[in-house]
């Protein structure tokens, strides 16, 4: 990825792009890399100042002049951005404090103001590169605030570079901008090489290692579609390394044996000698469901030390523990909660709050009738909410019902599909068939579901077999379709006819 963006900045091809991905699949982590790829082509001179530095890359020279110095945001920084003016005074603010803090300039107010006067003009030079992380993290209002802003500041400023990221399913529903193919980069699962060369980097202890997890992952299905997405290998490391792998038989339940390990003895590996009272895991989920919908109400992913609290105290009360205590092993134990600021917390990632925000509803029982007809933002919640229940009558027909709402949604569907239980077997078939039909981005994780499912799903494998024999020999179909094969599909049972 980073060598294709820098191919486009020698090619001077400013403007948008966005980089997409599933949770866990390393979007925040993919931004932050390229922006330190980017700041090692830059080295420190005497009297603090920074000048480009000539590196050489596999192939070529690369032309140095031509990157720009990376400001990292995220879209949740600029709720309060209301104009172009007010989003050039958001970078200027945070390249300010970080060079005061790095005592590169002196904190005076007039310096300030010379400060933002010499950053609009840098900027009308394309000398910064503006990366802005999770553009799924903001509702539908805001999303089209900033986007409106965004647009017009790339309009004013035609040299900047603007690289956005966002989830597949909800760029899919609301684009950013009419933004060419070329400029949207799609996170691609881990490959088994991939996979092996993270293990290897893991400094495993004792008697355990890297290629014995690596031949449990390849030899077992569950294992290995859950090891291709970076987060969840992550956890599959942390779990082997405590003992307590097992294979799950979905996400979910993969999700909640992580948290119960991560909040049982995330710091037992650190071998504290610090004498705490242990509290009940029950507590501390409770208490973070809690927090997840607090989070949910207040439409903002971070929250104050009172808020956690608040939402600690009817769990202490329920297991008998002290409300301090309860929050105390959450936020220093487990490495679910972190700060991100002055009195400002929030949970690890995205899919942790998901997924006790999913365990809130259903301990709740929430009636989430009026959450299926407005779920855009909100489906990754679905997905572990109906994991979840997915043993239940009622949510199973809720569940038909919202995949024959999303059915021209892949990214929504897919997972629900290949983890849930779907007692409908016509309603599997028509979606298969549609998603064939639609062929919208062959890649290798539209072709990976489609096995998963065929897996899952006996009575799909006689299309889906039927699919891959007609592109097994068309390597393109991989990247986008060809034009010149047009499939045709009819569905007659377990039948279909290739025109």
């Amino acid at each position: 990825m980073c060598e294709y963006l820098f191919k486009c900045f020698e090619d001077k091809m400013s403007g948008f792009f966005v980089i997409l991905g599933n949770a866990g699949e390393g979007k925040t982590v993919s931004v932050r890399r390229l922006s330190n790829e980017v700041l090692m082509c830059f080295e420190n001179t005497k009297g603090g100042k920074f000048k480009r530095k000539q590196i050489q890359s596999e192939n070529d020279t690369v032309d140095i002049e031509s990157l720009a110095t990376p400001v990292l945001l995220n879209f949740t920084d600029l709720k309060n951005v209301n104009s172009v003016e007010d989003f050039l005074d958001k970078i200027t603010e945070i390249i300010h404090d970080k060079a005061v803090r790095h005592k590169v300039i002196r904190k005076i107010k007039i310096l300030k103001q010379n400060f933002h006067k010499k950053i609009d003009r840098e900027l009308y030079k394309g000398k910064f590169l503006v990366l802005i992380d999770g553009y799924d993290e903001v509702n539908d209002e805001e999303k089209v605030r900033i986007s409106q802003i965004l647009l017009e500041f790339v309009k004013e400023y035609q040299k900047c570079y603007v690289i956005i990221t966002s989830r597949t399913a909800v760029y899919a529903n609301e684009k950013f901008n009419d933004i060419s193919e070329n400029r949207i980069l799609r996170l691609a699962p881990l490959n088994k090489e991939k996979i092996l060369e993270f293990l290897l980097k893991w400094n495993f202890e004792g008697e355990q290692s890297q290629w014995e997890i690596y031949e449990r992952i390849v030899n077992n299905y569950q294992l290995e579609r859950l090891a291709q997405n970076p987060l969840l290998l992550t956890l599959i490391a942390y779990l082997y390394e405590k003992e307590e792998l097992v294979v799950p038989k979905t996400i979910s339940d993969f999700y909640d044996n992580s948290m119960n390990c991560l909040l049982e003895d995330w710091e037992e590996q650190k071998k504290t000698l610090v004498n705490r009272h242990k509290v009940k895991s029950e507590a501390k989920i409770m208490a973070l469901q809690n927090l997840a919908n607090k989070v949910y109400e207040n439409k903002s992913d971070v929250v104050r030390w009172i808020d956690m609290i608040r939402a600690a105290k009817p769990a202490a009360e329920e297991y008998a523990e002290e409300v301090k205590e309860v929050v105390q092993e959450i936020y220093k134990y487990s490495g679910i909660i972190e700060k991100s600021g002055k009195n400002q917390y929030k949970f690890y990632h995205r899919s942790f709050y998901e997924f006790f925000l999913a365990g809130y509803w259903v301990r709740e029982k929430i009636n989430i009738h009026d959450y299926l007809r407005n779920s855009d933002d909100i489906y990754n919640i679905l997905f572990f909410y109906f994991s979840m229940q997915n043993v239940d009558k009622n949510t199973q027909v809720l569940l038909n019902k919202y995949i024959r709402d999303n059915i021209e949604n892949d990214f929504i569907v897919d997972p629900l599909i290949i983890d849930c239980d779907i007692n409908d077997n016509q309603l599997i078939e028509e979606y298969i068939c549609k998603k064939i039909q639609r062929g919208r981005v062959m890649d290798i994780s539209f072709c990976q579901n489609l096995g998963n499912i065929a897996k899952k799903y006996p009575l799909t494998q006689n299309i889906i077999t039927a699919f891959f024999r007609t592109i097994s020999g068309n390597p393109r179909q991989f990247n986008y379709r060809d034009e010149s094969v047009e499939l045709c599909i009819s569905a007659h049972g377990n039948n279909i006819i290739i025109l």
